[in-house]
């Protein structure tokens, strides 16, 4: 089992309940792999396996291109950096 409190979220707050909210999600999906695991899924969920699978795939997706808007943000962030022609100052 995964541990719940994740310190790196635990410090950035977006939004008012963004922390818990991010936290009950992953403890939900712990919960699911925990009720596969041990091969009791029909005592957590009665969505059928393709369509459980299905939901996880989306999951996945988001997750991704969540990823992706990030790394972009923060590479378009970055100063661009110019070659500039050096100046000789004559003192």
């Amino acid at each position: 089992m995964m541990s719940h409190n994740r310190p790196e979220l635990m410090n950035t707050v977006i939004l008012p309940g963004s922390v818990e909210r991010l936290n009950e999600t992953l403890e939900m999906l712990d919960e699911l792999h925990d009720a596969v695991s041990e091969g009791s899924i029909t005592t957590f969920t009665d969505v059928n396996a393709t369509e459980l699978e299905n939901w996880l795939r989306e999951v996945m997706y988001m997750a991704q291109e969540t990823l992706h808007e990030i790394q972009k943000t923060k590479t378009q962030r970055k100063p661009a950096l110019r070659i500039v022609e050096k100046v000789n100052r004559a003192g």
